[in-house]
C-alpha cells in the first residue's frame, strides 16, 4: 500500500468488540477495497494527527503495537535460552531459566524446546506489572499419556528462575484424552478453576499448536486460547507489583514440548 492509493479515511467501530479502527479505502487500477488499520488508543476518538501518524507508520513498515518483549527464538539449534537475545527486550536483562529435570531449555528449529522428560521455566523482566498481556504459541506434546501442564505467569516480584509463580499465574492442564482445564492463581492461591473447560477448545490433541494469552488490565486477570477468553478473575485485594513474566514447561517422560513467538505487549 502506498499513500497515493488512499482515497478516503474514516473511523469505524467493530460491533462485536467495540474496538475503534481506521478504515483506509484503497484504489487500484481496477477496484476499490476497504482495509482495516487498527489504532493504538482504543478508548477515545483519536485526533487527526494520531490517524495521520499511524497511517505513515504503517506505510513505512512500522507497528502500532508497543512490545515490551518480542521473541521468535530465531537462533542456532542447541543454543541455551539464557544465551539467546530476543528481537525486542525493553528492559534488556534477557532470559532467566531453571531446569528441574534434564539439561535445560534450548532453542531448536527457532522455538523453545523442552526435550523428553525435561521440565523447566523461563522468565524475563518487563519493567511493569499491569496493563500488559503475555502471549505465545504452545505446541502440546506428541504423547499425552500423562497429564501435561503449561504455566503462564506475570507480575512476579521474584527474579528467582524457579519462582515466577509468585505472581499471577494461569495453569493450562491437558489430560491423556486431550480435555483442557485452566486454573488461575494469585501468589499460589487458587482464584479460578474450570476442569474441564466448557469453552473453546474443549479438546487439545497431541502435537496441536494453539495461542495462549494471559493479561492483567484494569484489575482483571484473564486467560484466552486462540483469542477466546476461557478464564477470568477480578482482583479483589492489593494488586501484585512484580515485573517478571514467564512460562513453565512440564511434560511426561515420553514426549517433547514447544513454545514459540513470545510477546509481551504494553496496553497502558
Amino acid at each position: 500500500m502506498t499513500l497515493s492509493q488512499i482515497t478516503k479515511l474514516k473511523i469505524a467501530t467493530d460491533g462485536s468488540t467495540g474496538i475503534k479502527y481506521l478504515v483506509a479505502t484503497l484504489k487500484s487500477d481496477d477496484f476499490e477495497e476497504g482495509s482495516k488499520i487498527f489504532i493504538p488508543d482504543l478508548s477515545t476518538q483519536p485526533t487527526i494527527e494520531t490517524l495521520v501518524d499511524n497511517v505513515f507508520t504503517l506505510l513505512n513498515g512500522g507497528s502500532l503495537i508497543n512490545y515490551l518483549v518480542f521473541d521468535t527464538f530465531t537462533d542456532t539449534n542447541g543454543t541455551a535460552l539464557v544465551d539467546h537475545t530476543p528481537e525486542t527486550d525493553v528492559v534488556g536483562n534477557g532470559w532467566l531459566t531453571a531446569s528441574y529435570y534434564g539439561d535445560g531449555l534450548t532453542i531448536q528449529d527457532n522455538a523453545i524446546l523442552a526435550d523428553i522428560g525435561e521440565t523447566g521455566s523461563y522468565i524475563i523482566d518487563v519493567g511493569v506489572s499491569s496493563e500488559i498481556e503475555v502471549e505465545y504459541d504452545v505446541t502440546a506434546p506428541d504423547d499425552l499419556s500423562g497429564d501435561y501442564n503449561a504455566y503462564t505467569g506475570l507480575a512476579s516480584d521474584s527474579d528467582a528462575e524457579d519462582n515466577f509463580g509468585a505472581g499471577y499465574r494461569a495453569v493450562l492442564i491437558i489430560n491423556s484424552v486431550g480435555a483442557v482445564g485452566v486454573v488461575l492463581h494469585k501468589a499460589g492461591v487458587v482464584k479460578f478453576t474450570e476442569i474441564p473447560l466448557t469453552g473453546v477448545p474443549t479438546t487439545w490433541l497431541a502435537s496441536e499448536t494453539h495461542t495462549v494469552k494471559l493479561s492483567f488490565v484494569a484489575g482483571l486477570l484473564s486467560y484466552s486460547i486462540d483469542g477466546i477468553v476461557v478464564a477470568s478473575w477480578m482482583e479483589d485485594g492489593v494488586p501484585l507489583t512484580g515485573t517478571y513474566v514467564g512460562g513453565y514447561m512440564h511434560i511426561n517422560y515420553y514426549s517433547t514440548h514447544i513454545d514459540d513467538n513470545f510477546k509481551v505487549i504494553d496496553l497502558s
